[in-house]
């Protein structure tokens, strides 16, 4: 139930709107002490970022970054 309450909200959100929402999540998880952003998270934001069509990011820093995570 609630994840048809999130996708609906996210519908009616302006890109814009999303992409706030999405940074403050992610600075919240990078403050969190305990849990934070874990490898599934972070294989999941780099694949999205890999996959957009607006990605700034070369193949380069996305394979330095996949490097990091094998530590």
């Amino acid at each position: 139930m609630g994840t048809i309450l999130l996708n609906l909200a996210l519908k009616l959100l302006t890109s814009d709107a999303v992409k706030t929402l999405i940074a403050l999540g992610v600075n919240k998880l990078l403050e969190h002490s305990k849990d934070g952003i874990t490898k599934d998270l972070t294989i999941t934001l780099l694949d999205g970022i890999a996959k957009s069509k607006a990605n700034p990011v070369t193949s380069d820093i996305l394979k330095d970054a996949v490097k990091l995570l094998d530590k």
